[in-house]
């Protein structure tokens, strides 16, 4: 990505909008920027340069020399052959008939100028000798042949070594090119590759900006419409408190007024048991006191009836209970333990006013 592109994206953002539609544009794809595209299009350009496939120029002479090299025959030497030989040949078999006529003139003159076979045997003795000079020299020819045998193999050689020591140094040459190509060209991989990943890397780094920036633009807009919210709900919220204390003062003083009421009635209640309560207390004393004025007479004890209490309302409960307070508490009592228990615990929480009701 381009930097003149990336800062035109950057800087028209300026709300939750902008920044999407910044960010949407970004993430239509990659687009290499002209540094990328100048380092690629160098490195295709190098590497069109690339060495061919190597070519000797001295091959095929090497292979034909190691062809004749490794197929040359063997040394052999014929005399009848050799040039030298016929010239020696030639030169020696001139002098031994030369040789031989001066031995046969000088041998007639010895006669008297007739022939003879003194003449012929010392002309053919002469000749003899020159031949025999030419087979001597057959060893020097041979070690001649020899010598040049073992030169032109030796030659050869030579030329087999020179032309290898050229093949390798135009080899050598060819792999220094070669080496040469391939350090460029990770030269050039290398420019092309930093370049891509500096610009992709802006690439990624424009992505992570524009989204951070559409965030940061919906968290703003987020916290306004939770602020309007919240102030909404504070609003409602005053109103249904305020409304809510005035049905709790209204409902306290409904309260207040039902509680005085009742107050009033429990009061008055509770005069009308206590005089109830004194009135019978007095009464019951009465009877206590007359009771005790009565003389004692032994009689046959009677079983008091067992009321059944499930028939008897509290009031009734209570009056057999003050009797009962009130007489022997050796007998038995009319009234079960359980009723006796609650007579007392209304006693205790509600007074004669919830007896006597």
């Amino acid at each position: 990505m381009a930097a003149r592109r990336k800062e035109d994206l950057l800087y028209g953002v300026t709300d939750k909008t902008s920044a999407e539609q910044a960010l949407q544009e970004a993430s239509s794809g990659y687009q290499a920027s002209q540094a990328v595209q100048n380092a690629q299009n160098q490195l295709e350009q190098y590497m069109q340069s690339k060495p061919g496939e190597y070519t000797s120029g001295y091959q095929q002479k090497i292979d034909g020399l190691l062809d004749q090299i490794l197929n040359r025959e063997g040394f052999s030497y014929d005399f009848s052959t050799d040039p030298m030989y016929k010239t020696y040949k030639n030169q020696y078999v001139h002098q031994g008939k030369l040789a031989m006529q001066d031995s046969m003139a000088g041998a007639a003159a010895l006669t008297g100028g007739y022939g003879s076979s003194f003449a012929m045997a010392a002309g053919s003795q002469a000749y003899q000798g020159y031949l025999n000079q030419l087979n001597d020299k057959i060893p020097e020819l041979y070690q001649m042949a020899l010598d040049r045998y073992d030169s032109e193999g030796k030659g050869m050689h030579d030329a087999l070594d020179q032309l290898m020591s050229v093949e390798k140094s135009a080899h050598d040459a060819y792999k220094d090119q070669v080496d040469s190509y391939y350090k460029g060209l990770d030269r050039y991989m290398d420019m092309a590759d930093s370049a891509y990943k500096k610009d992709y890397g802006e690439y990624q780094d424009l992505l992570e900006s524009l989204t951070d920036m559409r965030d940061y633009y919906a968290s703003q807009d987020q916290q306004e419409f939770q602020r309007r919210q919240d102030e909404l709900a504070h609003e409602l919220a005053v109103k249904k408190f305020e409304e809510s204390i005035r049905q709790w003062q209204a409902e306290q003083e409904a309260a207040a007024a039902r509680q005085a009421e009742s107050t009033r009635r429990w009061e008055i209640e509770q005069a009308n048991a206590q005089q109830k309560w004194r009135e019978q207390m007095a009464l019951n004393r009465e009877r206590l006191a007359y009771k005790k004025s009565l003389p004692k007479k032994k009689e046959k004890e009677t079983k008091r009836p067992v009321f059944p209490s499930k028939d008897l309302t509290k009031k009734e409960k209570f009056d057999l209970y003050i009797g009962e307070m009130g007489s022997n508490h050796k007998k038995k009592s009319s009234l079960k333990k359980k009723d006796k228990a609650e007579v007392r615990r209304d006693f205790m929480m509600g007074g004669i006013g919830s007896i006597m009701r």
